[in-house]
Protein backbone atom coordinates (compact mmCIF):
# COMPACT_ATOMS: atom_id res chain seq x y z
CA UNK A 1 0.00 0.00 0.00
CA UNK A 2 1.36 3.41 -1.41
CA UNK A 3 1.02 6.14 1.38
CA UNK A 4 2.97 9.05 3.85
CA UNK A 5 3.70 9.00 7.10
CA UNK A 6 3.97 12.16 8.85
CA UNK A 7 5.42 12.22 11.93
CA UNK A 8 5.29 15.12 14.51
CA UNK A 9 7.37 15.32 17.58
CA UNK A 10 5.74 17.37 20.51
CA UNK A 11 6.79 18.77 23.80
CA UNK A 12 4.50 21.01 24.93
CA UNK A 13 3.35 21.86 21.95
CA UNK A 14 -0.24 22.99 22.47
CA UNK A 15 -0.04 26.88 21.63
CA UNK A 16 1.73 25.74 18.09
CA UNK A 17 -0.24 22.27 17.38
CA UNK A 18 -3.09 23.89 15.72
CA UNK A 19 -1.69 25.53 12.89
CA UNK A 20 0.58 23.03 12.09
CA UNK A 21 -2.36 20.02 11.57
CA UNK A 22 -4.35 22.70 9.88
CA UNK A 23 -2.23 23.26 7.06
CA UNK A 24 -1.18 19.34 7.21
CA UNK A 25 -5.48 18.74 6.91
CA UNK A 26 -5.39 21.11 3.88
CA UNK A 27 -3.30 18.94 1.75
CA UNK A 28 -4.90 17.64 -1.17
CA UNK A 29 -3.66 13.77 -1.75
CA UNK A 30 -4.27 11.63 -4.65
CA UNK A 31 -7.17 9.08 -3.70
CA UNK A 32 -4.90 5.99 -4.27
CA UNK A 33 -2.49 7.32 -1.93
CA UNK A 34 -2.98 6.99 1.73
CA UNK A 35 -1.65 9.47 4.64
CA UNK A 36 -1.73 9.47 8.48
CA UNK A 37 -0.39 11.77 11.06
CA UNK A 38 1.44 10.54 13.95
CA UNK A 39 1.73 12.33 16.90
CA UNK A 40 4.19 11.58 19.32
CA UNK A 41 4.05 13.30 22.67
CA UNK A 42 7.79 13.10 23.78
CA UNK A 43 6.94 14.01 27.80
CA UNK A 44 4.16 16.91 27.02
CA UNK A 45 3.36 18.53 30.12
CA UNK A 46 0.53 20.55 29.02
CA UNK A 47 -2.59 20.03 26.76
CA UNK A 48 -0.91 19.15 24.10
CA UNK A 49 -2.76 16.09 23.26
CA UNK A 50 -5.70 17.57 23.90
CA UNK A 51 -5.57 20.76 21.78
CA UNK A 52 -4.22 18.26 18.71
CA UNK A 53 -7.49 16.00 18.83
CA UNK A 54 -9.63 18.52 19.56
CA UNK A 55 -8.40 20.94 16.52
CA UNK A 56 -8.25 17.29 14.47
CA UNK A 57 -11.28 16.20 14.90
CA UNK A 58 -12.62 19.78 13.57
CA UNK A 59 -11.68 19.10 10.51
CA UNK A 60 -13.54 16.66 7.89
CA UNK A 61 -9.85 14.94 6.62
CA UNK A 62 -9.95 11.52 5.45
CA UNK A 63 -6.66 10.58 6.99
CA UNK A 64 -6.11 9.19 10.62
CA UNK A 65 -4.34 11.57 13.27
CA UNK A 66 -2.45 8.39 15.71
CA UNK A 67 -1.16 9.88 18.97
CA UNK A 68 1.85 7.56 20.55
CA UNK A 69 3.81 8.58 23.80
CA UNK A 70 7.50 8.88 23.74
CA UNK A 71 8.24 9.25 27.72
CA UNK A 72 12.07 9.27 27.37
CA UNK A 73 12.97 13.58 26.65
CA UNK A 74 14.75 14.10 23.31
CA UNK A 75 14.17 14.70 19.78
CA UNK A 76 15.87 11.55 18.86
CA UNK A 77 13.54 9.10 20.66
CA UNK A 78 10.52 11.00 19.74
CA UNK A 79 11.34 10.76 15.71
CA UNK A 80 12.22 6.84 16.38
CA UNK A 81 8.65 6.17 18.02
CA UNK A 82 7.47 7.44 15.34
CA UNK A 83 9.36 5.67 12.76
CA UNK A 84 8.52 2.80 14.96
CA UNK A 85 4.80 3.39 14.78
CA UNK A 86 4.39 4.85 11.10
CA UNK A 87 2.47 2.73 9.30
CA UNK A 88 4.18 3.65 5.42
CA UNK A 89 7.43 3.39 4.06
CA UNK A 90 7.78 7.31 3.18
CA UNK A 91 8.13 9.42 6.21
CA UNK A 92 8.26 13.06 6.51
CA UNK A 93 9.51 14.37 10.00
CA UNK A 94 7.67 17.83 9.97
CA UNK A 95 8.53 19.87 13.61
CA UNK A 96 5.49 21.06 15.55
CA UNK A 97 5.65 24.86 14.39
CA UNK A 98 6.57 23.69 10.32
CA UNK A 99 3.48 24.37 8.02
CA UNK A 100 3.51 22.26 5.05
Amino acid sequence: MKGISVIICCHNSSKRIRDTLKHLAEQIIHPEFFYEIVLVDNNCLDDTVEAAVECWNSFSTPFPLHIVKQPKPGLTFARQQGIDTANFKYIILCDDDNWL
